[in-house]
Order: C-alpha cells, then sequence, then structure tokens
C-alpha cells in the first residue's frame, strides 16, 4: 500500500472519535445533546483527523485506492511531493488538477493554511464549478477555524452539495454543519445518506450508531438502520465504584458532566471504554464492557491492563482540562481476572 494510504488508514481510528457513540449513552438534562456532539466533533476536527479518515478515497470517493497521489505501489514522499507541486505550479499557476492535489497533501499534514490557499486557487481557477475545490476550501477553513463551520465553510458545503449530492465529505461536514445550527433531521438525512454509500466496515458501524442516536433524539427509530452487534468474545467486565472526596464535592456549585474511562496505561490514545454521566448521579456504579468502545477495533479485550479514570469536567467537553476533578485507579486482566471491580474516589483537580 502507498505511504499516502498508511498515513490515512492509521488517523482512521481517531477519526472515529468524531461519532463517540459511548460519550453519549446518557442524557444530560443542562447540556443539549446537540450541543455535546458537537462539541467532540470540531474538538476532533481541528487536529484534521476526520478528513485523513475520508481520504481513504480520493476526490471520486474510491474507498480502496487513491490514484491522484500515485501510479505504483511504491511508498509516496509527501513532502518531497509537494515540493514537486510547488515547483510546478510556479511555472504553470492555471493548473487546476495541481492545486487540488497540492491542498490535500497540505490538509494530510496538517497544514491547513497553506490547504486553505491552495483550494482558495482552485476554487478561483474553476469558478466555483469544481466540487473538489469548493469542499476542500470548505474542509480546510473548518480545519484552521471550526467557527467557519457557522459562516463562508457551511455556504461552501451547501454549494458542493447542490453541484454533487451524493459527495461523501460534503455530506459529512454538512452533516456537522447541520447539527452546529441543531438541524438534527438534515444530519440525520446526510449521515444515513452516507451510509448509502457502502463505507468500510469501521466506518459503517459508526456511522449506523450516530444515526441511531440522531433517531433517539428524533424520537423516530428507523429500523433500516441496524448497528452492528459488538463482539464480546472474552466476557470483559470492570464494575467501577465512583465517590466524590468531601473536599472537592465543596467546590461543585452545580451539576457537571462526568467522565467514566478505561485507557491503555502503555500507548495512551483513544480510551478503550467510555461512559458519559452527571455529578449528580455520584455515589456511581458503572460497568465499563466491549459495548463501551468508541473504537469496533479496539476495547478493553485487547490490553491486559487498564488505567480507569473519573473526571468532572467543568467545560462539558470530553477533553481533559485545567480545572477538571479526576480520580484514577488501575487494573490488570491480566492478574486480576476477565472481570473485576475497582473504586475510584475524585480527590484531585487538574492543575
Amino acid at each position: 500500500m502507498i505511504g499516502f494510504l498508511l498515513s490515512c488508514l492509521g488517523m482512521l481510528a481517531v477519526a472515529a472519535l468524531l461519532f463517540a457513540p459511548a460519550l453519549f449513552k446518557r442524557t444530560d438534562p443542562l447540556i443539549a445533546p446537540t450541543r455535546r456532539w458537537l462539541t467532540l466533533s470540531i474538538t476532533i476536527v481541528a487536529v484534521g483527523v476526520v478528513s485523513a479518515g475520508l481520504y481513504l478515497a480520493n476526490t471520486k470517493w474510491s474507498w480502496t485506492t487513491d490514484n491522484n497521489l500515485a501510479q505504483s505501489n511504491d511508498a509516496v514522499d509527501v513532502n518531497a511531493m509537494i515540493a514537486r507541486l510547488e515547483v510546478q505550479l510556479k511555472k504553470n499557476p492555471n493548473d487546476l488538477d495541481s492545486w487540488l492535489m497540492l491542498g490535500r497533501s497540505y490538509v494530510v499534514t496538517q497544514r491547513y493554511a497553506l490547504a486553505t490557499n491552495a483550494y482558495q486557487q482552485a476554487y478561483d481557477l474553476s469558478q466555483g464549478h469544481s466540487v473538489d475545490a469548493t469542499i476542500g476550501l470548505a474542509e480546510a477553513l473548518v480545519l484552521t477555524d471550526e467557527s467557519s463551520l457557522g459562516g463562508r465553510a457551511a455556504t461552501l458545503i451547501e454549494q458542493a452539495l447542490k453541484q454533487q449530492p451524493n459527495n461523501p465529505k460534503a455530506l459529512w461536514y454538512g452533516g456537522v454543519a447541520a447539527l452546529k445550527t441543531e438541524k438534527l433531521a438534515v444530519a440525520r438525512e446526510r449521515f444515513a445518506a452516507l451510509l448509502a454509500l457502502n463505507p468500510p466496515p469501521q466506518i459503517r458501524t459508526l456511522l449506523e450508531r450516530q444515526v441511531q442516536d440522531l433517531d433517539q433524539q428524533l424520537g423516530t427509530p428507523a429500523p433500516s438502520v441496524k448497528v452492528a452487534a459488538v463482539d464480546d468474545k472474552n466476557g470483559r467486565k470492570l464494575i467501577v465504584n465512583v465517590k466524590l472526596a468531601d473536599s472537592i464535592k465543596q467546590h461543585l456549585q452545580a451539576p457537571i458532566a462526568l467522565f467514566v474511562l478505561a485507557r491503555d496505561p502503555q500507548q495512551g490514545g483513544v480510551p478503550l471504554a467510555v461512559e458519559r454521566h452527571q455529578s449528580t448521579e455520584l455515589p456511581l456504579r458503572v460497568e465499563l464492557t466491549t459495548a463501551d468502545a468508541m473504537l469496533p477495533t479496539r476495547s478493553i479485550n485487547d490490553v491486559a491492563a487498564v488505567e480507569v479514570v473519573a473526571r468532572l469536567s467543568r467545560s462539558g467537553e470530553p477533553l481533559e482540562k485545567s480545572g477538571d476533578y479526576v480520580g484514577t485507579a488501575q487494573y490488570s486482566f491480566t492478574h486480576q481476572g476477565q472481570q473485576g471491580t475497582v473504586t475510584i474516589e475524585i480527590n484531585r483537580q487538574v492543575p
């Protein structure tokens, strides 16, 4: 497989964070579901991982090849290719395809401001008629500044959807933009349309779960969307008893979001299991299983031990921030068994 495609596949797992279905298994009356979901989505979009996951495809959305970036199975040095494109475009600034390829390359290397400029050049050259330039520019704008989803990027996305209603990236970003404006039905329609394009299994599972979540919020369950069953081959279960230290309790003036998660203590990365609750439920008993996995391909089944974290989020966001309150515990499946119990006291504040 070409080097560029491998880098995209490596980031596909992180793109799954955008869906994070486990974080929304509980309803927090103080934080609107659309705001919770959008906060997580944009947080991850801001580091460029969604586009990387969707770059399993080229502009024509081939799920398995990337003919624009390589003509053989040899690894591609993306930086060297960028340098060649930059030289080429100085000689021929009217080469639309090269501007598009340069824009994609900048996105992959997370140089979003440069990607915006490249896609703007392509957009201008095509006079707005190139869907690839339109959605590429919108994507680069979002990755540069998430607030653009409420401005120019949203306008470009709608333009792209009018030009090409089944464009996968336009459907994806169009769905996220719809969530930003709390248009749940529109978001659901666009994610379902993306499902109809027969994406790879990993993406399909995540989309199905997101559509199901939206159906629950809309109160209109859709039998046509069936979430894939979770493979609980080892039957692992971790019972987490969470309590709050008195020294922390006195600082809570109102209910706030509570995240209980298990992560790999060696490699870190995406949590292996996670649930969202709220502080008013404390003391709380949580069962973490493979059903709480954020990724269908990585769960508590895949590690020998986990670090279990209980965190009260002052911002309501899933990413740890200064001022949050946390407690941790360790559990070894190798030494303590496939099922067990840990107790966590939330007793310190993140500096």
